[in-house]
């Protein structure tokens, strides 16, 4: 070991950005919803990021679709978002064009696959729970007991 003194770097500030989940609750809520110290965080990221405001802006304008659960804004969201240069938002909007058909029918109808899912999930969870101990009659006699 040497005598020289190692000179210390300074320890770099902690960001004052939220952690991503509590962030992703601030994408998803409508304002009203917010806490007050939700809603201060993301008026601070909007003010000091345009890029953040518009990204923001645009993924509030998806989740009322959402919620109000119509395909009317849809058209002028997409051109929104490929005006926005936001590449990751781009790439997610290129995307459901690729199906456009689908999302639109899921926006606007008012039936939804979820009761579907639910069964193939319960399914799938009782199968791989006796993977390898039991045949297929075992197996249809614990889903008929399930349900």
């Amino acid at each position: 070991m040497t005598g020289r003194k190692q000179s210390r770097q300074p320890k770099p500030l902690k960001a004052t950005l939220p952690a991503p989940d509590p962030l992703r609750w601030c994408f998803l809520l409508p304002v009203e919803r917010l806490k007050k110290k939700q809603l201060t965080q993301l008026e601070k990221l909007c003010q000091g990021a345009t890029r953040f405001a518009v990204l923001y802006r645009l993924a509030q304008a998806f989740v009322h679709l959402l919620h109000e659960q119509t395909d009317r804004g849809l058209t002028p969201w997409f051109k929104e978002v490929q005006n926005s240069g936001i590449e990751e938002l781009i790439s997610f909007a290129k995307g459901l064009q690729r199906d456009e058909a689908a999302v639109r029918a899921g926006l606007s109808l008012k039936w939804s696959q979820g009761s579907v899912e639910g069964n193939v999930n319960r399914l799938k969870f009782i199968k791989r729970s006796m993977y390898g101990s039991a045949n297929f009659d075992l197996l249809r006699t614990r889903v008929l007991c399930a349900a």
